[in-house]
């Protein structure tokens, strides 16, 4: 990761941490959708956007990380996913398994 990239997603990182912490989801969502880039960006902890919303109960926030793209298998220093850090009623989210659809590839 160049020092560059590492800074814009530490910004992006903080930014949308704060839209979570608040419950700001509008501007989060305004964020997301301009910022799609280092979604799975970790904090000091180890921590993504992801581990935030989920130990939150932002169900939305959550759900539209998804959408986007965020991983929900990085573990934080303490070896925990988001799904270990969830509130009850993220756990069913976090832990369902996407199903991949099976795509033609015309040769």
């Amino acid at each position: 990761m160049t020092e560059e990239k590492g800074l814009r997603g530490l910004g992006l990182f903080n930014v949308l941490r704060g839209c979570v912490m608040i419950g700001a989801s509008e501007e989060f969502n305004k964020q997301l959708k301009a910022n799609k880039d280092n979604l799975d960006y970790q904090d000091e902890d180890g921590n993504t956007i992801l581990h935030y919303a989920a130990s939150t109960d932002h169900y939305n926030v959550a759900k539209g990380l998804l959408n986007h793209g965020a991983s929900k298998r990085i573990r934080n220093k303490e070896g925990k996913a988001p799904v270990d850090v969830a509130t009850p009623a993220l756990k069913e989210l976090l832990s369902f398994k996407i199903r991949i659809p099976y795509v033609r590839v015309n040769k």
